[in-house]
């Protein structure tokens, strides 16, 4: 077979010891397509951001040429990891034998671009349903927990219900948790740069409601809560009066036992005789 580097009319010389004979000959290149899934595509800084490249020939050989670091993960998809914020261009050549070389340049633009996820919870393992005030970037976030975005990074507002009702239980906002940092206000300012996770944790609240004893009050699901009936005295006979038992119902400790302590999972109405 016979190789030919240019596209239009060439002439072809045959030598042999007999002598030469010329030919003149036309040459051409077939034509292919190519195509990319990334011009106009937003690409995040700091991350591997895929693309495809796709022709309508097969054993197509791709160059990437790109200021940022460009890898090849298969047969047609490459990454490109931005190191800052910019407009870029990034050239493909694709050529194969026989087929008409082909170049395009995309027109790109990396940004700081971050996913945040949002989660609130009860300390009881309840997950909340809050609709908090969140703005990234001067960009609203309307949504209500649990939710996953996109957004640039930027300086963060983060203002969530001090408390919260849910089927007659009262929670409290314990904590803010954003990555490695904690934040006991319910209003927080911050400045997001990274993929983040926010996990809002509130304390049920319980009422330990003990008579004629000494521990009641309002305590933190999973709390420990100690309860203790001191003896009485009616003055007017000196008769002293001694613990005998609780009478309540489903009581999480002993009835027949005084100064005990349990752990606090649901309301309690305990009254000592």
């Amino acid at each position: 077979y016979m190789s030919v580097n240019q596209e239009g009319r060439v002439t072809v010389a045959v030598l042999s010891e007999d002598g030469a004979i010329t030919q003149s000959i036309n040459s051409f290149y077939n034509d292919m397509n190519v195509n990319t899934d990334a011009n106009s595509t937003i690409f995040k800084v700091g991350k591997d951001n895929i693309f495809n490249i796709k022709s309508d020939i097969s054993n197509v050989i791709y160059e990437v040429q790109s200021i940022f670091p460009v890898i090849k993960k298969g047969d047609g998809e490459y990454s490109i990891t931005p190191s800052r914020e910019q407009n870029f261009d990034v050239t493909v050549f694709a050529h194969k034998d026989g087929f008409r070389p082909i170049s395009e340049t995309l027109h790109l633009v990396s940004k700081k671009i971050i996913d945040i996820t949002m989660i609130a919870k009860g300390n009881d393992g309840t997950q909340l349903h809050i609709s908090p005030t969140f703005t990234v970037n001067n960009y609203s976030i309307a949504q209500n927990t649990p939710f996953t975005t996109t957004v640039n990074a930027g300086n963060t507002e983060i203002q969530l219900p001090p408390k919260v009702i849910l089927q007659n239980k009262n929670y409290v906002l314990h904590v803010i948790d954003i990555g490695d940092q904690s934040y006991t206000e319910n209003k927080v300012q911050t400045y997001l740069e990274d993929d983040s996770n926010i996990i809002a944790t509130y304390d049920l609240v319980l009422s330990v409601n003990a008579t004629d004893a000494i521990g009641g009050g309002f305590y933190s699901y999973g709390s420990t809560v100690a309860l203790n009936a001191p003896e009485k005295w009616q003055m007017s006979f000196l008769v002293r009066q001694v613990f005998d038992h609780w009478e309540g119902t489903n009581l999480p400790f002993d009835s027949k036992t005084n100064n005990v302590s349990f752990v606090a999972k649901e309301n309690v109405f305990a009254t000592a005789i």
